[in-house]
């Protein structure tokens, strides 16, 4: 989101918190990114879709092994005999039904759904952090807010009950005054509640202690109060920005890209491979074995693997679309009614 201050032309820069301009949120949302484990479970998450796209494009390429091995025995009952030996193979597989390519697209898509689930962990919590902080001196106002009322309604009953004693006030206005000081009795301890479940919140999405918060949010604060007017733009813009919708969009990608490598999984494939192992034995020389060839494999029959592995790469893609259109609509829901709620405010 962007921040436009009151004067035209003029506009905030930075991230959307520090409109606030308090540097406790400032502290706490930046802890938040250090150490959030949603934030870094979804970090962790990017680093294992980069491996997959690494693993996929690996695929193309071909693939070269080698092997050194040495005996030493009597296996002819003629004496003993060392041998030693070493082995070079190498193969390539044909992409000609297009398995890699789609593998590939599949595992960029997963990669790109990957980014975006980091950014909605790091919206999610910047946007926690600060409900929660709002809350917490929300709570804090209310309790000293709270004990200055009760002393000044304790102050109000001393005066009533001296002047009940003098006669100059009856019973009622007694009862009154001793039911204003128990109703704030009454609220001072919910206020309090409220105040430790959102430190206990704060030290949750920061994953710190709570005894490390607690002396920095027990002195009082004001209220955080936004300085600049926030400028929504065009809604359709904000609906494609949003991570959510990215994620399941990219989501749905994967899913189709898989279809294609799972009806590959039908056709034929071709691997060139070819192999070269030396051999030397004591008393008798050197013997190399060689052999290079092409192989074809054909998916005759399968007992019908290929065809389900199909139909469940097919369903999975049916229900990656659904959840994008979910997403869609839930976005479409939140931005409305966001917009609702700020134009009324």
């Amino acid at each position: 989101a962007r921040f436009e201050a009151a004067a035209p032309g003029r506009a905030a820069a930075g991230p959307w918190w520090s409109a606030f301009r308090d540097p406790t949120l400032d502290q706490l949302i930046a802890a938040g990114q250090a150490r959030n484990l949603d934030v870094l479970q979804a970090i962790a998450a990017i680093e294992a879709a980069r491996a997959n796209v690494s693993g996929a494009d690996a695929a193309d390429l071909p693939q070269l092994s080698g092997t050194v091995k040495g005996t030493r025995g009597n296996t002819s009952g003629a004496g003993v005999t060392e041998a030693r030996s070493g082995a070079l193979a190498v193969g390539w597989t044909a992409d000609l039904f297009g398995a890699n390519r789609a593998d590939r697209a599949a595992a960029s898509a997963r990669l790109d759904a990957a980014y975006a689930s980091a950014d909605v962990a790091r919206l999610v919590m910047e946007g926690a952090i600060a409900q929660a902080y709002a809350e917490l001196r929300y709570q804090q106002a209310s309790i000293a807010l709270t004990r200055k009322s009760l002393e000044s309604r304790r102050k109000s009953l001393e005066l009533t009950r001296a002047q009940v004693d003098s006669g100059a006030a009856g019973r009622l206005e007694l009862l009154q005054a001793e039911q204003l000081v128990a109703e704030g009795e009454a609220k001072l301890p919910c206020y309090e509640t409220g105040f430790d479940q959102a430190l206990v919140r704060l030290a949750t999405l920061t994953a710190q202690p709570v005894s490390a918060l607690r002396p920095q949010l027990s002195r009082g604060a004001g209220q955080p109060r936004p300085r600049f007017k926030a400028s929504v733009g065009v809604p359709a813009d904000v609906l494609r920005a949003r991570p959510d919708v990215r994620l399941a969009e990219r989501n749905y990608a994967a899913a189709v890209y898989d279809i294609g490598v799972a009806k590959a999984a039908f056709y034929p494939s071709v691997t060139l491979s070819g192999s070269v192992t030396p051999t030397h034995l004591r008393g008798s020389g050197a013997i190399r074995y060689w052999a290079v060839g092409p192989a074809l494999d054909l998916p005759i029959f399968t007992g019908g693997a290929n065809r389900a592995k199909l139909r469940g790469a097919e369903a999975r893609a049916v229900q990656a679309k659904l959840a994008w259109e979910k997403a869609v609509l839930t976005a479409i829901d939140e931005v409305e009614s966001a917009l609702a709620a700020y134009n009324r405010d």
